[in-house]
């Protein structure tokens, strides 16, 4: 028992040494934080410091240049009416001779009027004053044998597509008689429809003549546009 009283006292007397070392210990955290705020912000005041200082430095640098700009501006002022004056004697000198240039080209032009109504021709309208003897006459022919040049080959199409149309249609006519033959032999066609399919192909034969005519009369004229050409 008296034990249990022993160890009780000496715990008891224990207990405020132990929350004196926890409060010392949270003390010395706390001033350790302290000191690291004031060193970060003294820290941050030198660095504001130096800015402003930088700043400043930079201003007053800032404008003794400019003082020194507004010096040269009285000089570049001077120069520029020099310019000025340099500028509007060139645009006088050449204005003038631009003027004078004008006008002997006006002379020339009329020299050169007279000269075409002179020379003028009335073939295909054209100016003659160019072209004269045997170079116009080449002219002429190279300008006749390119229009049937071009004649002719818009005819070659043309008979070419006849000849097609041609070809088609009497095909079509083969093709209608060996119809009226076979239905004929087999006899499944009247008298009187035979005698409207047959004037309906003979019809169709005298218009394959007049084509076959009319392709004649175009090669005929196509061999006579091709000797032009040669």
């Amino acid at each position: 028992m008296k034990n249990l009283i022993v160890i009780a006292l000496l715990l008891f007397a224990l207990n405020p040494m132990f929350a004196q070392e926890k409060a010392k210990g949270k003390l010395k955290k706390v001033e350790k934080v302290e000191q690291q705020k004031e060193a970060k912000e003294k820290a941050q005041e030198e660095k504001e410091k130096k800015e402003k200082e930088t700043k400043e430095k930079f201003k007053r640098e800032k404008a003794k240049v400019k003082d020194r700009d507004d010096d040269d501006d009285e000089i570049d002022d001077d120069d520029d009416d020099d310019d000025d004056r340099d500028e509007k004697i060139k645009k006088e000198k050449k204005a003038a001779a631009a003027a004078k240039g004008k006008k002997e080209l006006d002379d020339d032009d009329d020299e050169d009027d007279d000269k075409d109504d002179s020379s003028k021709g009335n073939a295909y309208g054209k100016n003659k004053g160019e072209l004269e003897g045997k170079e116009f006459g080449k002219a002429r022919s190279d300008a006749a044998r390119a229009t049937a040049a071009a004649k002719k080959e818009e005819a070659e199409k043309k008979i070419k597509e006849q000849e097609d149309e041609i070809r088609n249609y009497e095909e079509k006519i083969g093709q209608a008689k060996a119809k009226v033959e076979k239905e004929k032999a087999e006899g499944t066609i009247t008298a009187e429809e035979e005698k409207k399919k047959a004037e309906k192909i003979k019809q169709a034969e005298e218009k394959l003549a007049e084509m076959k005519s009319l392709v004649e009369k175009n090669k005929a004229q196509l061999k006579e546009l091709s000797k032009t050409i040669e």
